[in-house]
């Protein structure tokens, strides 16, 4: 069935785009959006646009709060959102996730280089501050019990604990990763 999907797909697109079949692969392995559950609380929707005091949702199975603004209705329109872990629950990262072809291309990479798994959690602000201007994010990842294995390292990391802070440095604006 995959492969006939596989060369429907090839099929289907123009003769005059070229696209490897690697990349229709890709399309068919990417799987339906994330999709969130029990959702509660308030998006304020204006002419303005979507002002958002605090959304709570269940994503498979782990809770989420989101919060922020977004400018307008357009997919380029600034915003300033911070969305995090439940301040009750930790964020279990199962073995084998189900939306890991719905993550964005690098953190799909870094997950398949990784492999990460356990609980944790987590706070990202992801802010644009103009039209159609970059996307900048920061945040803080506790781990709590967790576990990877690093593709170009042979042993399993067990028990692992820690901090994980990213994003542009406050006094420099350089971008960073530190872990602690």
């Amino acid at each position: 069935q995959l492969i006939d999907q596989f060369e429907r797909n090839i099929n289907l697109v123009p003769a005059q785009v070229k696209r490897s079949p690697s990349l229709a692969m890709e399309d068919l392995l990417v799987n339906d959006p994330i999709r969130a559950q029990q959702v509660s609380g308030k998006a304020i929707c204006t002419q303005d646009g979507i002002e958002i005091p605090e959304l709570a949702a269940q994503v498979e199975n782990n809770a989420f709060v989101l919060s922020g603004h977004i400018d307008g209705y357009s997919p380029d329109a600034p915003f300033d959102l911070k969305l995090g872990t439940s301040q009750h629950e930790n964020l279990v990262i199962p073995g084998a996730p189900k939306n890991v072809g719905s993550m964005p291309a690098p953190l799909r990479e870094a997950y398949l280089q990784l492999k990460p798994q356990g609980e944790c959690r987590m706070e990202v602000h992801a802010k644009r501050e103009e039209e159609g201007g970059r996307i900048d994010a920061s945040g803080e990842i506790d781990i709590v019990k967790g576990a990877f294995q690093f593709s170009k390292f042979p042993y399993p990391v067990t028990s692992a604990s820690g901090k994980i802070l990213f994003g542009p440095d406050p006094k420099t604006g350089v971008d960073r990763l530190q872990i602690d």
